[in-house]
């Protein structure tokens, strides 16, 4: 349906400027508008413009959905999962394809403590928005089919890389069964913790089912983001302060429909 309203507004815009020069100044200004408003829905991570995505949990309970890019990574995430499981925390992981394959042993360890799984594409490719429809297609279904294949389980979660989206981002998905989902907070996890900034920072923005989005891995750097370590147990002990509980994201539909909630019963979850 974009697709088809952009070439479109082209052809309309071409017409207008073709048709009538003293139209060129406004016909230049509808074109720049148009522009801002794609790249703002390929570069805005919450953006809708282009099909449903998931950027928080439709819930009134204090919970929240800690999310992990990039990984796995063989020496950061076994690190983060011994934090979670200490705490009692659990989180979703979006997971790249090719990393998956390589760590099967780290992607079992996450199903079997209880927490969730999502594909982050097969490569992560930083041109992912701008991917052609048949490549975007096999990127998102190599990515998924790596993720089950060493999960053992279905996927229906996904996350773009970095955020950005295409305009024939919907139709794959909705093929591959699979649900976009963004982020409401993210965390600049590649430098070491301040605590008491941290603290102010959720205070002002955390709301019940908020998705906060951290990476365990990197896409580029071999050594992953060591960084999350130390950001992590802040992380917690500012949410446990503020008594926020950690969820998967499986399990937002529990809490959407439970009678504190004041949700209805759903039967799987989806994006607004």
């Amino acid at each position: 349906m974009f697709l088809r309203l952009s070439v479109a507004a082209h052809a309309a815009l071409l017409l207008l400027l073709v048709g009538n020069r003293g139209l060129s100044a406004a016909v230049l200004s509808a074109y720049l508008a148009y522009h801002a408003l794609t790249a703002w829905g390929i570069l805005h991570p919450r953006s809708r413009l282009f099909g449903p995505n998931l950027s928080c949990i439709p819930t009134r309970e204090r919970v929240v959905a800690l999310t992990f890019d990039d990984g796995p990574h063989p020496g950061i995430t076994p690190r983060v999962l011994d934090i979670l499981q200490e705490r009692g925390a659990r989180a979703t992981f979006f997971l790249i394809g090719r990393h998956a394959a390589e760590y099967p042993a780290i992607v079992r360890r996450m199903i079997a403590e209880g927490h969730a799984l999502g594909s982050h594409s097969q490569t992560h490719s930083y041109l992912f928005w701008a991917l052609p429809p048949g490549r975007l297609a096999r990127e998102i279904r190599a990515g998924r089919r790596s993720l089950e294949c060493a999960s053992g389980r279905p996927c229906r979660l996904f996350r773009a890389p970095v955020g950005m989206k295409s305009c024939f981002l919907r139709r794959v998905l909705e093929r591959e069964g699979l649900t976009l989902v963004s982020w409401g907070l993210r965390f600049l996890d590649s430098a070491p913790a301040n605590p008491a900034r941290l603290r102010a920072r959720l205070r002002r923005r955390i709301a019940a089912g908020s998705i906060l989005a951290l990476h365990d891995g990197h896409d580029r750097k071999p050594e992953g983001n060591p960084a999350v370590l130390e950001a992590l147990p802040a992380l917690l002990d500012a949410l446990q302060a503020l008594e926020y509980r950690c969820v998967p994201l499986e399990e937002t539909t529990r809490c959407a429909r439970s009678p504190e909630s004041g949700g209805t019963p759903g039967p799987a979850l989806r994006a607004p």
